[in-house]
């Protein structure tokens, strides 16, 4: 059974959407959902077998784009609960 990783960050508000559109063309890495787009809080959901492959390219985006990894924000749902829940 595979396996998914959560990640949460803070972006700027208007880097939300090119993250998105980058980490959607790298195919089966993993989706990104926005939590607070005034906040710029969103959660990275990973394939679990590609984790490493997932960390590289936030790296490689970090010299463009600044991705603060941080703490699951207080009060926000995360899909990976809602799927733990059923």
């Amino acid at each position: 059974m595979e396996t998914s990783k959560v990640y949460y960050a803070r972006v700027r508000k208007e880097d939300i959407g090119y993250l998105r559109f980058l980490l959607e063309g790298y195919g089966e890495i993993g989706n990104l959902r926005t939590l607070d787009s005034v906040r710029g809080f969103v959660e990275f959901i990973i394939s679990g077998d590609l984790e490493e492959e997932f960390l590289a390219l936030i790296e490689g985006i970090r010299r463009e784009v600044p991705v603060e990894f941080i703490d699951k924000p207080d009060g926000y749902v995360s899909l990976s609960d809602e799927v733990q829940e059923e």
